[in-house]
């Protein structure tokens, strides 16, 4: 029977939303940009339930669509001046020397424009996968997959990332409170009496929650040895260390590419055994385990195949980084398109979202 997005695990959602984030940053092409955003876009608008989760969502594309214009704002004012050909010119003020690359004002070329349009788009899309992933995969529930030596690294992350869709709630609560008092909820006047109760607010109940799931013992793994703990706290530090080294390395960055597969195998070797030493110590229970079934494995492989489709079409394909300054429809190679379409795959294997009462809190409640 196919399952609804809100009761898949949650790791499979931010696997496929790290896969398709990881695809748009491999590439500059403004086609696949756009293609992948509206890919998320409707993803999302499919499986995302509840009104709370809605706004969370439509919150952070309008942050998206607000970095973009920044961007451009901030190419026209004060970026580089690449060659090409003339759109406008502003005033400009000299610099001194030492300032190379930075500029005020002056001559604003179409290419510099495209440049700028396309390191937005990009942000965008992360952002989106980002905030995608939290409306579907709720922080308490994200918790409670996480492995017993992550648990106090993983309740500080689900403070985070329950901080986004709890502060666009209490958002929603000011403006309404404010609403029914008469007073002003736009322009500076109404921001500035917001700001302040808005992200006090959504602190408070993004404390609120962690301090709810520790009470109740969330994830808790037990008494165990002190040094037993800093000695497997010690291993999983350097481990990560090392995948991180490892990881720019492989990219081209530091040491050599064969350095950096070394560094990378140790630390996912010193990783697995320590998550597997944790786990092994572990005396906690888990009640109505989450289980990683079919489609999750399918909902991730299609994120994660996503981004390998595109890192093996930047090698041998053309169009990935195309050249800024041909000013002409990008090239679309048929390797990305392929992968495009392996990242839609959650669309066919999972159910579409009901309208529950609740966003965010029915999904705590029926996690």
């Amino acid at each position: 029977m196919m399952k609804t997005g809100s009761a898949l695990h949650p790791l499979a959602w931010w696997l496929w939303a790290t896969g398709v984030g990881a695809a748009a940053l491999q590439t500059t092409n403004l086609a696949l940009l756009l293609l992948l955003a509206a890919e998320t876009a409707y993803v999302g608008a499919l499986f995302v339930e509840g009104r709370n989760s809605r706004e969370m969502v439509g919150a952070v594309a309008r942050l998206a669509v607000f970095a973009v214009i920044v961007r451009l704002v901030v190419q026209i004012l004060f970026g580089q001046r690449l060659p090409g050909s003339e759109a406008f010119a502003l005033p400009s003020l000299p610099l001194p020397t030492w300032a190379a690359g930075v500029s005020i004002g002056g001559v604003v070329t179409w290419q510099s424009l495209e440049g700028a349009l396309e390191g937005g788009i990009q942000l965008a899309v992360v952002l989106e996968c980002f905030s995608l992933a939290n409306a579907l995969a709720h922080p308490y529930r994200l918790l409670r997959v996480l492995p017993a030596v992550l648990y106090e690294t993983g309740l500080v992350v689900s403070v985070a990332l329950a901080f986004t869709p709890e502060l666009v709630r209490r958002l929603s609560d000011v403006k309404e409170a404010r609403r029914l008092r008469g007073r002003p909820t736009r322009g500076v006047r109404g921001v500035r009496h917001m700001a302040v109760p808005v992200l006090e607010g959504g602190l408070q109940r993004s404390l609120e929650l962690a301090a709810a799931m520790d009470a109740r013992g969330f994830g808790r793994s037990g008494r165990s040895d002190p040094r037993v703990a800093r000695r497997r706290t010690a291993v999983l530090g350097v481990s990560m260390t090392m995948l991180i080294l490892g990881s720019l390395a492989i990219g081209g960055l530091g040491a050599g590419r064969s350095a950096g597969v070394a560094m990378f195998t140790l630390g996912g070797l010193g990783v697995g055994i320590a998550f597997r030493e944790g786990e092994r110590r572990s005396r906690r229970t888990r009640y109505r385990p989450y289980r990683f079934g079919p489609v999750e494995w399918a909902v991730s492989l299609s994120g994660l195949l996503a981004s390998a489709g595109f890192a093996v079409a930047a090698h041998l394909e053309g169009g990935m980084r195309p050249l800024i300054g041909t000013l002409a429809l990008p090239p679309l190679p048929l390797l990305a398109l392929l992968a495009c379409a392996v990242a839609l795959l959650p669309a066919t294997v999972l159910r579409r979202a009901g309208t529950p009462a609740h966003g965010l809190e029915s999904e705590v409640v029926a996690g």
